[in-house]
């Protein structure tokens, strides 16, 4: 019989939220760029909500921000990794990383500012340089 294997699934964690429908948009458009290259430069199976979410729940109304926030953390705890994506933590980012450090789950950052703020609030983090995910 043969044994099915799976790939690595990687919670992609990015910032969604801007103060314009167009910074959210291309939020939306870098997050499915992180997914992208995930997928392609570690060949890990990408996990992310936010790069399609807005489309149907509206990031300004707090119980459907609650349910996409919600949704995020549930998706979270199926991951093997989350990769901590763009230069700055947003308020529902750092709520993901707390998840995912209650869950044992190895946290990957590409960005040196990103890692040191993790680093701050005493959750250990590995930097690494990939190419695309640290801007």
């Amino acid at each position: 019989m043969k044994t099915i294997t799976r790939k690595l699934r990687g919670y992609v964690c990015s910032p969604l939220n801007a103060p314009t429908v167009e910074g959210i948009e291309n939020n939306m458009k870098k997050a499915a760029n992180y997914c992208n290259i995930v997928a392609e430069k570690l060949d890990v199976e990408p996990k992310c909500l936010h790069h399609m979410l807005p489309k149907i729940l509206n990031d300004n109304a707090p119980e459907e921000r609650a349910l996409a926030l919600k949704w995020g953390l549930e998706l979270l705890t199926i991951c093997d990794r989350i990769y901590v994506c763009g230069n700055r933590i947003s308020v529902g980012m750092m709520a993901e990383i707390k998840k995912a450090y209650d869950n044992q789950i190895d946290i990957i950052c590409f960005n040196k500012d990103v890692w040191n703020e993790i680093k701050n609030e005493n959750i250990p983090a590995t930097l690494k340089n990939v190419e695309g995910l640290g801007a």
